[in-house]
């Protein structure tokens, strides 16, 4: 037996799939043969870099990848052209023009000549299994090419999985579409390699867990009331405890679209399905249960039933010799900067103790887990040797904490010479966001969302206002390439603190703008999603998107839909508040590297700090002796009383009084380099590394 894997449109040309490479490792380990065709390129060749990225990071939010293919599998079935670019893309961003049409249209030409050169390009009938995975706006060109598979070779089994996957959008794909075969409805680690290796055998009895089929879609649509319990497995991959009915169940700087962001993307690829060296060692994965939504309010969802990886250590390495085999072969490599793409954790460490109201990632499988440091850096470094490229960009949702003590240092002593992409919360330490640059991080995914600390507690997000902006300055101060989306629109927020927000982003012109900027989402999965009357959220329904891409019923599309629209029970609309703030930001991002309010320390102890942000006060402000030791000491936010702590410590020629203390801070505060903020003093201007004071908490 022979498996194909296929990475379809609009899959990132940078790097490899994560989740297809670690599949191919572990059917390797079981001794199958397997080929991955990165058919991405394809389309990417005939449309041009320019147009495929425009496609995949712009359209995502209104799928406008999936329409594309929609049009060629569904046809006249859909609404028409007109009404999507009217109803979705123009309500989406009002600033599309006629050449944006002509470019879109231009590509769609192109759909059904790239589809039939995938189905001529590769003979079919030498694998038995192919499979697909479904994560960037790669469902609908899966199943246009799973079709034409299907039409030549009606015996090849047709596999799919990945984010778009989970749960129940898994069970709606396979009910609705034939040429599926078997749909992976979360992590498929364990899942995958069993199915296969019982389809080598010519015989499907039980179906592994996580894996819905023909055989078992049934039970699966009303398995939501069904009760859970423990499975485990060993050595060989047999379950030894009980199970549901046939099917084991357990858990386990671009411009967006404004009409609807849920906060921070870019860790999407670490949903994906991926595989596990199954029959390395025994793993334990407890049953868990979705959180059904309120009665009357959401439809049923189906059950989540797939096995969690417990020992991420337990993972083989990922393969992507195919990737970069087909990248040489593209005229457009001399165009792409290769990375590599890793994982050391899944889940979300903090999302397991308080899971942010927004955010559906993960869907019902937060249960976090981290490689240990020692097995983090030997994947780093056998991937490095593997293929030569020393710039990565991690899947994980948000970086393990421990890992700034253990795995950073190690990475900063090992030579690797790595660059690295992470996703990161903001409270972080001055020290802490040092160690990572020192270690390699080169770019972060920072979960800002908003400079509300009301409102970050009520989402749930862990961190303050102060520590957002705090965590902005020491980013754009080291050089990292930082990337954060600014929401607006929070149910239940105060429409007051919109006015004080519009007033507080021109003090931060000179920082990383935010890449998006949107009323915020309800995503399947997230607390919003499940519970939205708690949170004065009313007729939720899925996107409008959605109906241009799939000609089903309503109820059907609840199923498939993972973006949803929304009403507020108050009939507020935050446009009619949130307007000033919108404006500021985007001029914010207009501004981009052209001010700065820097720091520069003279050798005579004189710091001066230099504001051509169009707010300044003055050009230029000189610092030294005791304001030049305060405004160091405020690079963290400090409160009143650890400033006038500090204060008795310098010399006493440097000390000051309460009343002179305070009167430093208000002029600074008036001249805009200081910020008053969660009742915090914070410096504004970015330092260079080693010159904010080292008395830091």
């Amino acid at each position: 037996m022979r498996v194909m894997l296929v990475s379809m449109p609009f899959a990132n040309l940078r790097w490899g799939s994560l989740a297809l490479g670690l599949l191919k490792s572990a059917l390797q380990e079981r001794g199958i043969g397997c080929d991955v065709a990165y058919l991405n390129f394809d389309l990417a060749e005939r449309i041009g870099l320019e147009l495929y990225h425009w496609i995949a990071d712009s359209f995502a939010f209104v799928l406008g990848g999936e329409r594309l293919f929609a049009r060629e599998l569904f046809g006249p079935q859909l609404p028409d052209d007109d009404r999507y670019w009217q109803e979705v893309l123009a309500v989406a961003d009002p600033r599309l023009g006629h050449q944006e049409r002509e470019d879109y249209l231009r590509v769609a030409g192109e759909v059904r000549p790239f589809l039939d050169d995938c189905a001529r390009a590769i003979d079919w009938s030498h694998y038995a299994v192919v499979g697909f995975t479904a994560s960037f706006q790669q469902t609908l060109a899966s199943l246009c090419l799973a079709d034409r598979i299907k039409r030549v070779c009606p015996a090849t089994k047709v596999l799919l999985g990945g984010a778009a996957c989970q749960g129940p959008m898994g069970v709606a794909l396979l009910r609705q579409f034939p040429q599926l075969d078997y749909v992976f409805l979360g992590e498929a680690d364990v899942a995958m390699p069993m199915l296969v290796a019982q389809l080598a055998q010519g015989r499907v009895g039980r179906l592994p867990p996580g894996v819905a089929g023909r055989e078992n879609i049934a039970f699966l649509e009303n398995a939501a009331s069904s009760g859970g319990t423990i499975i485990k497995q060993d050595s060989t991959g047999r379950e030894d405890t009980a199970i549901f009915g046939s099917v084991a169940t357990a858990t386990d700087g671009r411009r967006c679209f404004d009409a609807a962001i849920s906060g921070s993307e870019a860790s999407a690829a670490s949903a994906q399905s991926t595989p596990s060296a199954a029959g390395r060692k025994q793993e334990t994965a407890q049953i868990q249960q979705p959180e059904a939504a309120p009665e009357g309010s959401l439809p049923a969802g189906a059950i989540d039933n797939s096995v969690l990886v417990t020992d991420l250590d337990a993972l083989p390495y990922p393969n992507f010799d195919d990737y970069f085999a087909r990248l040489q072969r593209s005229p457009l490599r001399g165009q792409i900067e290769p990375m590599l793409f890793f994982e050391t954790s899944r889940g979300c460490w903090w999302g397991q103790k308080h899971q942010c109201a927004f955010c559906g990632l993960n869907g019902p499988q937060l249960h976090f887990r981290s490689k240990s440091p020692g097995r983090a850096l030997a994947e780093l470094e056998h991937l490095v040797r593997r293929y030569g490229v020393r710039k990565a960009n991690s899947a994980d949702n948000v970086l393990d904490i421990r890992y700034l003590d253990t795995l950073m240092p190690r990475l900063a002593d090992s030579g690797l010479a790595l660059e690295f992409v992470y996703e990161l919360k903001t409270n972080l330490s001055r020290r802490q966001v040092e160690q990572l640059v020192r270690a390699g991080l080169r770019a972060a995914q920072l979960g800002v969302e908003t400079f509300s600390t009301s409102i970050l507690r009520q989402i749930g997000k862990g961190a303050t206002a102060a520590q957002n902006i705090q965590a902005l300055k020491w980013f754009t101060a080291l050089g990292v390439e930082v990337k954060w989306n600014l929401l607006y629109g929070f149910p239940g927020e105060d429409p007051h603190q919109y006015a004080d927000l519009a007033r507080l982003l021109p003090l931060l012109y000179h920082l990383a703008p935010p890449v998006a900027v949107g009323r915020v989402r309800v995503d399947r999965f997230s607390p919003y999603f499940r519970d939205p009357l708690r949170f004065g959220i009313t007729n939720v329904r899925p996107h409008r998107a959605f109906g241009f891409v799939y000609p089903f019923a309503e109820s059907v599309l609840w199923d498939l839909a993972y973006y949803f629209e929304y009403d507020y029970h108050d009939r507020r609309d935050p446009l009619r508040y949130a307007g000033p703030l919108i404006a500021a930001a985007e001029t914010w991002q207009q501004l981009a590297g052209t001010v700065a309010l820097h720091g520069f320390d003279r050798p005579d102890g004189v710091l001066l700090v230099t504001d051509t942000r169009p707010v300044a006060q003055q050009f230029q402000w000189r610092l030294a002796g005791a304001e030049r030791a305060v405004y160091l000491f405020c690079d963290t936010a400090r409160s009143w009383q650890s400033i006038c702590r500090f204060v008795t410590e310098l010399p006493p020629s440097d000390r000051l009084g309460q009343q002179q203390l305070e009167q430093l801070l208000d002029r600074w505060i008036a001249g805009g380099i200081m910020l008053h903020i969660d009742d915090r003093y914070l410096s504004l201007a970015t330092l260079a590394p080693g010159l904010q004071d080292d008395r830091r908490t």
